[in-house]
């Protein structure tokens, strides 16, 4: 497996965007509980795609002792990837129906879903870049992560 090292870092990663979380939920007006619809909206957009990247980033090493064949381990774990891709985009989509969503939420929606497809396309093995695919996946996931992150970080209470 080429990627362990890469996977190990994106975890870390994932873990410190997760944890994050706390500290944003502490600054200034949120610390009080007065929290936007879209703000709540950031905040799960932080931490549901942290989760999915950190345990995503599990997965071929868990699937892997199960099976001996390495181009059926990345199947596998993209199928799953695309699976939790496919909860956390519906769910994203129908939390946004009641909150403001930014330019750039729209964009990382976009890259979400060809990463979805890209991931079953894996998965049915008509994609045979396996082990990319999944490493792209899951920074598509940290970046979605990152970005409401920095939204929550840095934002006013607007949407921009």
């Amino acid at each position: 497996m080429q990627s362990q090292e890469i996977l190990q870092t994106i975890s870390e990663a994932a873990v410190a965007l997760a944890g994050f979380s706390g500290v944003v939920a502490v600054l200034g007006h949120r610390g009080r509980g007065e929290w936007s619809s879209a703000e709540v909206l950031q905040l799960r957009t932080l931490v549901e795609p942290s989760l999915i990247a950190l345990f995503g980033s599990f997965l071929p090493g868990t699937i892997g002792l199960a099976s001996e064949s390495e181009p059926l381990t990345w199947r596998l774990s993209n199928g799953a990837l695309g699976l939790l891709g496919i909860v956390a985009a519906a769910a994203f989509i129908a939390r946004s129906r009641f909150a403001d969503t930014t330019t750039g939420q729209r964009v990382l929606l976009v890259l979400t879903v060809l990463a979805i497809a890209a991931h079953l396309l894996t998965a049915a093995g008509v994609l045979t870049q396996y082990e990319l695919i999944f490493v792209l996946g899951l920074i598509v996931a940290l970046a979605v992560a990152t970005y409401n992150f920095l939204l929550l970080l840095f934002s006013t209470g607007r949407v921009t």
